[in-house]
């Protein structure tokens, strides 16, 4: 059974409180206008904007993390990647001592109430383009697109009728809460996967869509686990970028084990005539979240 009127009850209550998101939005405007009244910075600033989940509206409770981007008037070819992520994480120390980390990519900001990534990036070309981003580790900028991720959103939510982005909301607590967080694929990676599988299949429903997730990745991807081969997952609005480059074969292949294991739940679910099992099946694979009644 697909239970609708369980997953609409479902989907409202893995939805970010209002409190949480009203905590997120002060977190980013307070971060944006410090940075913005910053004398060592602010000359080198030449926008900022919300990136991730947040942005992309695929965020459920709570919201992890707010990815801010910081657009800086540098010249990429003579700016070490690593340098600029110091400068950046200098500045935010002044604002707040004590709550900064600096990472690979970006710098943490942890407050009571939000906890922010920001991240240092220049323009490749206009401002709707991609953005390249500093890459510690590597010691190289990377090309990444978050304004088109935010676009691709919009435009398969448009196309789905509305179902994309609870869909993508749906997967995501499925493995926030059934996949040990050490071993759980990146939120990009789940997305990009998502955004083959409307593209591909016309999707009536949440259940239907969960379903079919589950069947695209072990007829995709299942085969590369036997041979422990981290597949390819192209970024779906930046050709030739690998959104799985990260993904480390023992993580790989527990997620396709558990898409499998999960596969077979969610058969169970949608293929039995009484609703009572066809719940617990569902509660299975989503948690208590889901509910029992309606």
């Amino acid at each position: 059974m697909e239970l609708i009127s369980h997953f609409n009850k479902f989907l409202s209550s893995i939805e970010p409180p209002q409190t949480y998101v009203s905590e997120a939005s002060n977190g980013h405007m307070s971060l944006r206008t410090r940075l913005s009244s910053d004398s060592a910075i602010k000359g080198y600033i030449q926008d900022t904007f919300l990136s991730g989940s947040y942005a992309r509206k695929t965020a459920v409770t709570p919201i992890k993390d707010v990815d801010v981007i910081v657009m800086l008037d540098i010249n990429r070819q003579t700016t070490n990647p690593k340098h600029i992520l110091t400068f950046l994480h200098r500045a935010l120390r002044k604002d707040y001592p004590g709550k900064t980390r600096l990472q690979r990519r970006s710098i943490k900001v942890v407050l009571k109430y939000v906890r922010m990534d920001v991240v240092p990036a220049i323009f490749s070309n206009d401002r709707d383009d991609p953005i390249y981003i500093p890459d510690k580790l590597l010691q190289r900028w990377i090309l990444t697109h978050p304004k088109g991720h935010i676009k691709l959103a919009t435009e398969l939510n448009e196309k789905t009728q509305g179902l994309f982005i609870p869909l993508v909301k749906a997967i995501k607590w499925w493995r926030n809460n059934k996949i040990p967080e050490e071993t759980r694929p990146k939120s990009i990676i789940l997305e990009a996967i998502l955004s083959e599988v409307v593209k591909k299949y016309k999707i009536r429903s949440i259940p239907f869509g969960i379903l079919t997730f589950f069947k695209y990745v072990i007829e995709s991807y299942g085969i590369y686990s036997l041979f422990n081969i981290v597949p390819i997952i192209n970024d779906p609005v930046l050709q030739g970028n690998n959104v799985a480059m990260e993904w480390t074969g023992n993580n790989f292949r527990q997620f396709i084990a558990a898409t499998k294991r999960y596969y077979q739940i969610t058969l169970k679910a949608l293929d039995s005539p009484f609703k009572a099992k066809a719940v617990l099946s569902w509660r299975s694979l989503l948690g208590s979240k889901f509910p029992s009644n309606t």
